[in-house]
């Protein structure tokens, strides 16, 4: 519930939400970027990547979330879902280019 029982939050409610899920975002992508120093050699890359899918968020509009870790969790899934269309077309792209080639020279 938002202040004097209300079901739609104060004007003053909303800012200082937002402002306080965009900051937390940003200590968080902090942390991971520091902690991923602390990773092996071989695993530090990709604690660097998760830091910096959370970094291209930190300014998104996060009205919608009241807990920093589900923000966190969401934008991530988001990037990863991303990224995995991202190899299904270049994977499919690959595919139809070498059926071309091979079509072409009479392989087929």
């Amino acid at each position: 519930m938002c202040p004097g029982n209300s079901p739609v939050p104060a004007r003053g409610a909303f800012v200082v939400r937002y402002t306080g899920i965009n900051t937390a975002l940003k200590e968080i992508a902090d942390r991971w970027a520091r902690g991923s120093r602390a990773l092996l050699a071989e695993s530090q890359p990709n604690g660097d990547h998760l830091a910096a899918m959370l970094r291209w968020h930190e300014h998104d509009s996060v009205a919608l979330f009241d807990d920093p870790l589900e923000a966190v969790c969401f934008f991530v899934l988001i990037e990863l879902a991303k990224e995995k269309e991202m190899e299904k077309e270049a994977v499919t792209q690959n595919t139809t280019s070498r059926e071309e080639t091979i079509s072409g020279h009479g392989f087929w």
